[in-house]
Order: C-alpha cells, then sequence, then structure tokens
C-alpha cells in the first residue's frame, strides 16, 4: 500500500481509500510525500473542493537527489479530479528514506497557497469524464451529497483486479514468491480504462436498479457484460517484476508462464 504524508503527518489510512475528505491548506513550504515500495508512473487524485487560484503545482522524485518530473496533470493544478501520470522510462528514480520509510518517493509542491478538500489519492482506471462521453447525462445520478463518482471507480477497480487475479496471473519474482496483481502494477490505464468506464457504469445503474426487470437493471448488465468481454484483451502490460515497467504478454501465455514458475 502507498504511504502518503501531507506536510510530514501520515494520511496514508484516510486517503487511499477515497471515502473520507480532509482538508489541506498548501503553501510554498509544504509538500504532499508519496511513497511506495516499486516505482509507479500514476496516481489519480480526487477532490471535493479544488484550487481556485493560479497557483501551480511540480512533482518531483529522487534518485537520490529531488529531480522535477515531466508531469502530465490531468488535475490541471488541482483544479479537477484527474490523473496525475509521467514517464517511468524517463527517470532514474532509487529508494530513499523519508517519513520513516525506505521507498521510492515522489513529492508535490506548491508555487504559492490555495486550500483544497481531498477526497482520496491513490489509483483507480477511469475518471468521470470517461463516464459522460458515454452517458452525457450520467452525473445527474450522482448520490447524494457527493460531487464525484469515486466510489464507484474504486468499487470497478477492486472488481477489475479480482477477475484478473482470478485468471491466476500472479507477480513472480522468485519460486517462493508469488503475489496477486495490484493497481500499480497495471502499466498502462489506457488498456484497461475501457474495462473500468463500462464496470463503473454498471455498478452505478445496479445501485439505482430497484427491481430485478426495471430499466436500470438492464443497463447494468449491459455494461457489465461489456466489460467482461474487454477484460479479454489479447495484451495487458503488466509489472510482473516490480521493475516499475511493462512486461507485455498474452493473457494465455502469462497464465501458462506463470503456472510453470
Amino acid at each position: 500500500m502507498i504511504k502518503i504524508f501531507l506536510d510530514g503527518i501520515d494520511t496514508s489510512t484516510k486517503l487511499r481509500d477515497f471515502n473520507q475528505a480532509i482538508d489541506y491548506s498548501a503553501n510554498s513550504a509544504g509538500s504532499i510525500e508519496i511513497g511506495y515500495y516499486k516505482p509507479i508512473s500514476d496516481l489519480f487524485i480526487d477532490f471535493k473542493e479544488f484550487n481556485l487560484t493560479s497557483e501551480t503545482i511540480s512533482l518531483y522524485y529522487f534518485a537520490p537527489i529531488q529531480t522535477q518530473i515531466d508531469l502530465i496533470d490531468e488535475t490541471e493544478n488541482f483544479t479537477k479530479s484527474g490523473f496525475l501520470s509521467w514517464d517511468r522510462t524517463a527517470i532514474e528514480s532509487v529508494k530513499t528514506t523519508r517519513n520513516g520509510h525506505e521507498l521510492y518517493w515522489y513529492k508535490i509542491e506548491f508555487s504559492g497557497d490555495f486550500d483544497i478538500q481531498m477526497t482520496g489519492l491513490d489509483l483507480v482506471f477511469s475518471n468521470d469524464n470517461d463516464l459522460v462521453d458515454e452517458y452525457p447525462t450520467i452525473m445527474d445520478n450522482l448520490p447524494q451529497g457527493e460531487i464525484s463518482f469515486i466510489r464507484f471507480h474504486k468499487a470497478a477497480r477492486d472488481k477489475i483486479l479480482t477477475e484478473i487475479n482470478n485468471l491466476n496471473i500472479r507477480k513472480v519474482t522468485n519460486i517462493y514468491n508469488r503475489r496477486r496483481i495490484n493497481q500499480f502494477d497495471i502499466m498502462d490505464i489506457n488498456e484497461i480504462r475501457a474495462v473500468s468506464k463500462y464496470t463503473t457504469i454498471g455498478l452505478i445503474y445496479k445501485s439505482l436498479s430497484d427491481a430485478v426487470d426495471d430499466k436500470w437493471s438492464a443497463e447494468s448488465k449491459a455494461n457489465l457484460s461489456l466489460a467482461s468481454a474487454l477484460i479479454e484483451m489479447p495484451n495487458l502490460s503488466i509489472d510482473i517484476n516490480d521493475n516499475g515497467l511493462k512486461d507485455e504478454y498474452q493473457n494465455a501465455s502469462m497464465v501458462e508462464i506463470l503456472k510453470r514458475q
């Protein structure tokens, strides 16, 4: 599990589950630090209150010297929820000890002051824009008091990972160490983004259904069926050896390879 520190305070448990809002006053002296046991290249941040200023963010890694990353920022400086992504092959990060943990660390810094409220920082495979592209009015079905479908994106991610792991795909570092695939092992979000979109839509419509054969139930089944078909994609880039880089296999071949370990 990732470690998340806001100005040196451990908020990992609260933020990685996307289920509790945290107020944070950012300033040029503060930072958000994210640590993980291997290199990563994607994060997703969900906000309930956004940056309303013109201040900007920067992302750094440690090699071991703090070095800026060329960031692809879907949040547009925390003015909306979205992905933070970067080219893993372009950086040579190393494990460093920060906040009492030896991990691969990433640090977000701010150009000035702004107030935000975060509801989660981890990784999912789709966002609300993906849903709107498919169903333009789907935001009309938000649960009361919520401004995004992040809980459903997280549920979709967990469902997808369960299906992948049920194929008996495992990371194998040696004959005695076989680990389940997690969200940070999926090296190209775009390969699985459509699967997550249709899974999320299916789960949303399922939550709206109050009868076995109503329109919501039918829409839910149709979208979940489409997601299940798409997950049988011929290639999925998975980090099998924990180096943070793509290892491309066909699904069937991967199962064969891992079963022989």
